[in-house]
């Protein structure tokens, strides 16, 4: 990979902070292995569609905060406004088409559960009061992804 190519990268990165997805991949990866304990069978292509959606959905939210900050003038954007929104609506477009991919093969209650987890993130976002840089915004996007991740793989077969 050349140079201009890892900047892209890097930047890519900086809009969606991948260092800060491990508190949902680790919350997902808990649902799963409690999926399996129970005696659950993984499917590998619904699993792995609801895995890619949901970090597809994860770093489109991550980027929406971003964009809503430099709007705000809180911080700038590693991209051009005008880009930053055409990646966010690639991440969104994404995964939508993974998550109505997974709610085809397992159903109208995890097509629900799906929405609700949409509304409450796009909920979440716009906010009146913006507690991005609190220890609550952590706090809550870990404890309601386990609740989601919990729910997805043992419902939905994932």
């Amino acid at each position: 990979m050349n140079t201009a190519n890892k900047s892209l990268l890097r930047r890519f990165f900086k809009l969606v902070e991948i260092k800060t997805k491990i508190t949902s991949l680790f919350a997902f990866m808990l649902a799963v292995l409690y999926a399996i304990y129970l005696g659950g069978k993984i499917d590998i292509f619904l699993f792995g569609c609801f895995f890619v959606s949901m970090l597809l959905f994860d770093m489109c939210t991550t980027a929406i905060n971003n964009i809503i900050g430099y709007k705000q003038k809180v911080h700038d954007l590693p991209f051009s406004y005008k880009t930053s929104l055409t990646i966010m609506f690639i991440l969104l477009s994404s995964a939508t088409a993974l998550g109505l991919t997974l709610a085809y093969f397992t159903g109208f209650f995890i097509l629900a559960l799906g929405a609700i987890c949409c509304l409450r993130h796009f909920l979440y976002l716009w906010t009146i009061t913006n507690f991005s840089a609190t220890f609550w915004r952590s706090y809550f996007r870990c404890v309601l992804w386990l609740f989601y991740s919990a729910n997805l793989p043992l419902y939905g077969n994932a």
